[in-house]
């Protein structure tokens, strides 16, 4: 009798959570959406518990880029990211050396002085900005502090390690999909489409405005492509990953974006190689020294509107 009562709880309770899940299906296919919702969820969740798996991480980036825009001029630059970061203590730091530098138009050499180090830091609740400099200038290189409201943030305009576990240029490919996901439970989710075949979950848009994610799940939920597209212009980036301690770590990243017109055109490659993650880093690691600066070049503390000079 205990048993037969146990049976009927247990076929009441799946029979609800199927209920539950179908009202949360149909409401997003009613409100223009494809798919399975909680295929989202699941790409999510997997994401950020490899993203959040990296308690630090230190490594190095090699940068080209090539770009041509609407008046013909071409800049093509090459630089090398000594870069590191610690979750706990929110902090990190990138240090460019600058390798290349060109620009042309038509078949004219235009002027152009290579740049040396710089780079910034995020510590302590603050912005760190090492300016680049002209080697030939005789004024002293400078470090600017500001406020971390200021910091912009993101590789579109600054160097961020974490911003390539993003699904694009932007938040982290767990947060879009998470809010994707919260989307499709209230109607706010239309035109999206998710499907799965394999390890592969495709979320996509259509229409004049496209927009396509491949994730992995075999790669820890990262997302291995990305295709923007709008009546202007077409964007893609692809990332490769490998697996080292457990994380699945990005090894190359190819970044292009052309206009359909062809007027103008945009290629950057991310060459990264990782030293160590989760390992002991020391407080030096990601410090004003690690930037590039030594004794006598100047402190601009933007916060208070103080000025001294470093080393003394």
């Amino acid at each position: 009798m205990r048993s037969n009562l146990r049976m009927t709880i247990l076929v009441l309770l799946c029979a609800l959570l199927v209920q539950n899940c179908e009202c949360v299906l149909n409401q997003a296919l009613a409100d223009g959406f494809l798919g399975d919702p909680l295929l989202l969820k699941l790409v999510a969740d997997q994401n950020e518990k490899n993203v959040r798996a990296i308690d630090c991480w230190q490594g190095a980036v090699e940068i080209v880029e090539q770009s041509q825009s609407k008046d013909g001029m071409q800049i093509k630059w090459r630089r090398h990211v000594h870069f590191a970061f610690d979750r706990q203590k929110q902090a990190w730091l990138w240090s460019n050396a600058w390798l290349e530098f060109s620009r042309t138009q038509g078949d004219d050499q235009l002027p152009s002085e290579s740049l040396k180090l710089d780079g910034g830091m995020v510590k302590d609740s603050a912005y760190y900005q090492f300016s680049p400099y002209i080697p030939s200038s005789k004024q002293r290189k400078t470090v600017v502090i500001r406020p971390i409201e200021e910091y912009p943030g993101g590789l579109c305009v600054e160097f961020t390690p974490m911003e390539f576990f993003a699904a694009d240029c932007g938040e982290a490919a767990y947060k879009r999909f998470g809010g994707l996901y919260s989307l499709t439970k209230i109607g706010g989710a239309k035109s999206w489409t998710v499907n799965r075949v394999g390890d592969m979950v495709t979320v996509s848009t259509t229409g004049e405005i496209r927009n396509h994610y491949e994730v992995d799940l075999s790669k820890g939920a990262n997302v291995v492509r990305t295709f923007h597209s709008d009546m202007w212009l077409s964007e893609e980036i692809t990332t490769e990953y490998e697996e080292k301690g457990g994380i699945w770590l990005p090894t190359l990243r190819v970044h292009k974006r052309a206009r359909h017109e062809g007027t103008e055109s945009f290629h950057r490659e991310y060459k990264l190689k990782t030293s160590g993650v989760n390992h002991a880093m020391e407080e030096s690691v990601i410090s004003i020294e690690s930037l590039g600066a030594v004794a006598g070049d100047r402190i601009v503390d933007r916060r208070d509107g103080s000025e001294r000079t470093f080393g003394k």
